[in-house]
């Protein structure tokens, strides 16, 4: 007898969906939205020794001492291209995440930024974004999402989470991007791990040497990228 063809009962996997972003979840900040398209559209000013600028506006990082503008060196480019060109071969994975390790005061922050800004000057294949980061007493997390704008323009809009807490809805979410800075979660006796950092989705993360800003040895090896960046040269010191 001829095989039984069973694919018409097979009913197939629906596609996920990226949650409703509901109104008391989330509140929509135009600051915000300013601030990141900024972060994004502004074109960089090339100084010497490949160190890279980009003017904004407004700090978006809660950093006392540092520059609101973005300034970048070479290696730390290659590392976020690193890290894009990693959490994209690994798409078919709901969970991915990319450790940038290094010394205190190197730039790990800032390249979450430079990756946030690499992220959404993407033509194709624009995901949510998730950012999160602030003290551990007073986080801060906020949705950047690619919207459809007049025209049919696709559009970046941002919205600040209204409780500390990421829903669970979001944190199950496997097609968004989320980038979570623990640097300030804490201080240097007692770092802890984010409760983000146990969300499904790619992540990309900023840590000290100290493994409890990754949770120590939980995360499976075969999601986790670690990427070392390291010290800035006296002559990029010199630019900057």
């Amino acid at each position: 007898d001829a095989p039984v063809d069973l694919s018409a009962f097979i009913k197939p996997k629906p596609a996920e969906k990226v949650p409703e972003i509901q109104t008391n979840v989330w509140k929509e900040d135009e600051g915000l939205t300013e601030a990141f398209v900024e972060l994004a559209t502004t074109a960089a000013i090339c100084l010497k020794e490949d160190v890279e600028v980009v003017p904004l506006s407004e700090k978006l990082l809660p950093d006392e001492n540092a520059s609101s503008h973005l300034v970048t060196r070479r290696e730390q480019r290659d590392v976020v291209a690193c890290a894009l060109r990693a959490s994209r071969e690994n798409l078919g994975k709901r969970r991915f995440i990319v450790a940038i390790r290094g010394s205190p005061g190197i730039g790990k922050s800032w390249s979450g930024l430079l990756y946030i800004r690499t992220l959404m000057q993407q033509t194709t294949g624009r995901r949510p974004i998730i950012f999160e980061y602030g003290t551990k007493e007073k986080r801060t997390t906020v949705l950047i999402n690619p919207e459809q704008g007049d025209g049919g323009v696709q559009k970046w809009v941002l919205y600040r989470l209204r409780d500390q807490k990421l829903p669970s809805e979001w944190c199950n979410c496997g097609i968004i991007d989320l980038v979570v800075d623990p640097e300030h979660f804490s201080n240097d006796e007692t770092p802890t791990a984010s409760p983000t950092l146990g969300s499904r989705g790619h992540i990309y993360i900023p840590v000290s040497p100290d493994d409890r800003h990754l949770g120590g040895s939980r995360i499976d090896a075969s999601v986790l990228l670690q990427l070392v960046l390291g010290p800035w040269s006296l002559k990029e010191l010199k630019v900057a």
